[in-house]
């Protein structure tokens, strides 16, 4: 008898122990404490934000990000000015950068696939090159994988900054992966999972792990969407995160292991494959997961889930973070709050962002825990994205969802009386690094030409100022054929495939024979011929204007 009560003493214990080590889940709000706007120097408005950076120097937090892909601009948040630039390789695309401290800034310029020199460089805050490292990786990794050097270098970091941990700096490889996710080929030729570079060795060491987990052939995804890992975990190790997937994904690098963690929002279920394989459409998703940061002084992970508003009715955007704590425990979620924290210091979180083209807001946060009902805050949650759902299928329905609303809204504001004809759509400070300007540019070049052919182009934002100011860059606010969405319309009703870029619609005997968004490799070589296609030349007072392509 005194066993069999020492049993279920000893067992209780031990429940109460495991039941005490996990969160319970709350419901937490992300106050906005105060903002804070800095208004950038004239030579600075052309910023990129994706991939900011805050550090301390001295005693000041020093907010750096990249302006017009080439230079770094570091700005004193606490006093709003800016302290220092540096000047970058001119005749490369500055594609990401991690600030170590002054005599050591990891640069990684954009990696042609025929150029493998020069991408990686170590500078100091003068823009002097200390180092370039070279693309040595051991082939005897290779064997037995059916891939080869080519089908990994150079690597791709677009949009997020180098984590480097230690001597050993990581990249992805799956953007170069064969064949679109979940088809035969993509199967037949896996990549590992991450990229290892040693930087004192200059050597890449590859994990035995192939990329895309849970994915059996026939289980499609898109394949472009990159695996995101912004930030390092609290154990000092790299994360991943796949849009479609729940888990997370650490790397112990020292021993090639996958430590998963489950960390699922309880507002989605499972983000179902997509019927065809494809390396850009998002159309079949409802939903996805985003990047993940972490927070080393409060000990927080957050992590985001975006909502497609091919489903839902998404005006200024629609998404939730989840909250973790730093065993990856789910602590709660917060939907559709106004800020986010992405950066952090000892004293504040901040959610860094460009207000305007010459105005960064900086707002310093402040996580709640409020004491309303978890179960109630989810089911409510759940019930917004119901009414969001059906008010997308009746704003939908009104706008005639079986004729394409670039074109019907482009009959809207113009006469057509043409029965063939093309459309260009750009979407102001959305999409790809470069992409617009690079349309932008070709349009102006060519303007006394397109002016004469069946061609428009559209231009969708928030407001009539934020519309006019980006075409006034390139000289195109009075364009003839030209149409402004400064309320945004396009930019709410149209289906984007997941991406706002440029987006090209061929119209051809009154037919839509072509309708797509572009991702940054296929604007110059395969949009831009499309846009000029079977242009014609036109004669005025003797001068013939020609196609600059």
């Amino acid at each position: 008898m005194k066993n069999t009560i020492f049993i279920f003493i000893i067992l209780g214990l031990f429940l109460y122990s495991c039941k005490k080590g996990k969160e319970t889940p709350a419901v937490y709000d992300i106050e906005i404490i105060k903002t804070k706007d800095i208004l950038l120097d004239e030579s600075d408005r052309n910023c990129i934000f994706s991939n900011e950076q805050l550090v301390k120097i001295g005693t000041s937090d020093v907010l750096i990000f990249i302006v017009n892909n080439n230079k770094l601009v570091f700005y004193d948040i606490d006093n709003g000015t800016k302290i220092r630039e540096i000047q970058t390789d001119g005749n490369r695309i500055l594609e990401s950068f991690n600030y170590i401290n002054k005599d050591s800034i990891f640069v990684y310029y954009h990696a042609y696939e025929w150029e493998r020199t020069g991408q990686f460089q170590l500078i100091d805050s003068g823009g002097n090159v200390k180092q370039i490292y070279k693309y040595d990786i051991d082939t005897i990794e290779l064997e037995n994988r059916d891939i080869t050097v080519e089908n990994l270098l150079p690597p791709l970091q677009y949009a997020y900054n180098v984590p480097v941990i230690g001597d050993n700096a990581f990249f992805s490889t799956f953007y170069e992966q064969i064949g679109e996710v979940g088809t035969a080929e993509f199967m037949e030729h896996r990549l590992p999972f991450l990229m290892r570079y040693n930087i004192p060795e200059q050597k890449f060491y590859l994990s035995e792990h192939n990329s895309f987990p849970y994915i059996e052939e026939g289980i499609y995804y898109p394949t472009s969407y990159r695996v995101v890992y912004p930030t390092i975990s609290g154990n000092d190790l790299p994360l991943v995160r796949y849009n479609y997937s729940s888990d997370i994904f650490e790397w112990d690098y020292k021993n090639d292991k996958i430590i998963t963690h489950p960390l699922k929002s309880r507002l989605i279920d499972t983000i179902m494959p997509m019927l065809e394989p494809s390396r850009y459409h998002f159309d079949n998703l409802k939903y996805y997961y985003g990047g993940i940061y972490y927070d080393p002084y409060r000990e927080l992970y957050f992590s985001s889930v975006y909502y497609n508003d091919n489903f839902y009715d998404a005006t200024g955007g629609l998404w939730n973070l989840i909250l973790a704590n730093k065993d990856f425990e789910y602590m709660g979620e917060f939907y559709c709050n106004k800020s986010w924290p992405s950066l952090f210091t000892k004293d504040d979180m901040i959610y860094a962002h460009p207000k305007n083209d010459s105005v960064i807001q900086i707002d310093y946060l402040k996580l709640v825990r409020t004491k309303r009902d978890f179960n109630l805050y989810i089911d409510s949650c759940r019930n917004d994205l119901e009414i969001r759902k059906q008010k997308k299928l009746y704003i939908d329905k009104a706008f005639n969802s079986d004729e394409n609303y670039i074109v019907k809204f482009l009959k809207l504001k113009k006469n057509i009386t043409d029965e063939n004809y093309r459309i260009i759509t750009l979407y102001t400070f959305e999409g790809c690094m470069g992409c617009n300007e690079t349309v932008y540019n070709e349009i102006a070049n060519n303007k006394e030409t397109l002016k004469k052919n069946p061609f428009y182009l559209i231009v969708t934002g928030n407001s009539k100022d934020e519309v006019y100011n980006e075409l006034e860059k390139y000289d195109l606010q009075d364009f003839e054929n030209l149409v402004m969405d400064s309320t945004g319309i396009i930019k709410r009703l149209t289906k984007y495939n997941g991406l706002r870029n440029p987006r090209l619609t061929i119209i051809e005997n009154n037919m839509v024979v072509h309708d797509s968004i572009y991702t940054a490799f296929d604007i110059g070589n395969v949009l831009i011929p499309k846009m000029l296609e079977g242009l014609n030349y036109t004669e005025e007072n003797g001068i013939v204007y020609e196609i600059i392509f």
